[in-house]
């Protein structure tokens, strides 16, 4: 589990990647990381919710921010919402939460940098 200022956002390891929720806003002027939202990533996204157009700019935007490849990235659910699950396949909680902490630089949530504020903990992926 992944903790920014006080709050939750779950990483779940599975046996491919991890699990975890984002929160998005489509139609920002720049595709960004914009904190936490409840137990969610929050992300700023420059594309509109129309006909997937938002969908591939988050594949693409966490692929990017990831280092990995969009077709390691995956909406799992909420492909209609604003709050979606998305899997990573071939990278590791550990190495998720290390770059979330460095896209991170600058955010600032209640006048506060969140960077200062980063704490990890990996929750292991629950048998099926």
């Amino acid at each position: 589990m992944i903790r920014m200022t006080g709050l939750p956002i779950s990483i779940r390891e599975t046996s491919a990647g991890m699990v975890f929720r984002i929160r998005v806003v489509p139609r920002a002027s720049r595709s960004e990381v914009a904190g936490i939202q409840g137990d969610t990533l929050k992300l700023r996204l420059n594309a509109p919710p129309v006909e997937g157009k938002a969908n591939d700019e988050c594949i693409r935007f966490l692929a990017e921010i990831l280092g990995v490849k969009k077709a390691q990235v995956t909406i799992i659910a909420g492909h209609a919402a604003r709050t979606k699950t998305v899997a990573i396949e071939g990278i590791r909680a550990g190495v998720v939460a290390a770059i979330l902490l460095q896209s991170s630089q600058g955010v600032k949530k209640e006048g506060r940098n969140l960077n200062a504020e980063l704490e990890f903990s990996i929750k292991p992926s629950e048998a099926p």
